[in-house]
């Protein structure tokens, strides 16, 4: 039991550690490529980290998680209780599918966006890009 805890520790405080990375990426980077890349690994994480708060840890009760999913015409309310105690929850998983489908639209948009200004200024770096536009930006 105490190496599962220490081991969801060491995931929640690795995803906070990349989503600290990622936001400083999407901060200060100048190119606007390293940008969206560091914005889908932080919406990646995040979506990750979603997942995780949904998992449930063994309990006294069972050994490992289990899915939602009655085998067997319940008998008791105390079958649904031990059902309900080790399932684990669904509708996070349900919510970062979805969130996974918006984000790939969304960056897929973004990429196109990125591409277009490329052709139209030659590079994707903010400091080329605000030289060249001048007072076309504002």
């Amino acid at each position: 039991m105490d190496v599962m805890v220490f081991a969801f520790t060491a995931i929640a405080i690795s995803f906070a550690i990349n989503i600290a990375i990622a936001a400083y990426g999407i901060f200060t980077d100048k190119s606007l490529l390293k940008k969206l890349i560091s914005l889908i690994i932080f919406s990646d994480t995040l979506a990750a980290f979603a997942v995780l708060i949904g998992f449930r840890l063994p309990s006294v009760l069972s050994d490992y998680p289990s899915p939602p999913i009655l085998t067997n015409i319940p008998e008791s309310v105390d079958y649904l209780e031990e059902i309900s105690a080790k399932a684990v929850d669904p509708v996070p998983q349900a919510f970062i599918i979805t969130a996974i489908v918006i984000n790939f639209a969304v960056f897929s948009f973004l990429l196109g966006l990125l591409l277009l200004n490329y052709k139209y200024f030659g590079s994707v770096n903010v400091s080329v890009i605000e030289e060249e536009a001048g007072d076309e930006v504002y």
